[in-house]
């Protein structure tokens, strides 16, 4: 996510987003994430109601992001296992890029879904535009018709969890980057693509 230099509402959220990466959710002080961020605690409720709602905003943003990503990817030139291939590369660059935010991600979802009720958020956006490609990939044959949706986003979140898990654990090595990038596009790539018996071509 993109932060603008002295804005403290962005401040805070970096600050937050570190601490519950490193500490937890839990674990991670009003107080401290004002002390990080540079401001004073009551500032911190200046701009957030209360820590929930600071931890609903910095994952709000992570699938705002990714969402944003599968946007242009699906809009993008070429086939469509190409254009899955630009969203993989591109969802797992981001996340290389932000380990502190795939930190969150990787521990605190539950919290998340605790503090958004039953409330939409970028996530489901994100599953739309998720759906919305699966349809496209079975008009053009290439997904299976025996895929259900529920079963390409299971197959798609947990290659994605599985990968972003990996990198993080092994703090996303810059020289390895791209043989990890390629192996897990060719993962992903030979996972969602069509292999139909010959008695049923």
């Amino acid at each position: 996510m993109r932060r603008k230099e002295g804005d403290k509402e962005n401040a805070i959220l970096d600050a937050a987003t570190e601490l519950f990466a490193e500490e937890g959710f839990h674990s991670a002080a009003v107080a401290s994430i004002a002390k990080k961020a540079g401001v004073s605690a009551g500032c911190v409720y200046l701009y957030f109601r209360n820590k929930n709602d600071v931890l609903a905003r910095v994952l709000d943003g992570f699938w705002d992001d990714l969402d944003n990503l599968a946007t242009a990817a699906f809009a993008g030139a070429g086939t469509i296992l190409q254009r899955a291939e630009a969203l993989i590369r591109a969802v797992l660059s981001y996340c290389a890029e932000h380990p502190a935010l795939s930190g969150v991600y990787l521990r605190e979802m539950p919290e998340y879904w605790r503090v958004k009720g039953g409330e939409r958020t970028p996530w489901h956006r994100l599953m739309d535009s998720i759906d919305g490609f699966f349809h496209e990939g079975l008009k053009t044959c290439d997904f299976s018709e025996k895929l259900s949706p529920q079963q390409f986003r299971l197959f798609v979140l947990g290659c994605f969890h599985s990968m972003v898990q990996h990198g993080y654990d092994r703090r996303f090595p810059q020289r390895e980057r791209e043989t990890w990038l390629g192996c897990s596009v060719q993962l992903i790539l030979h996972g969602i693509g069509v292999f139909v018996p010959k008695e049923e071509a």
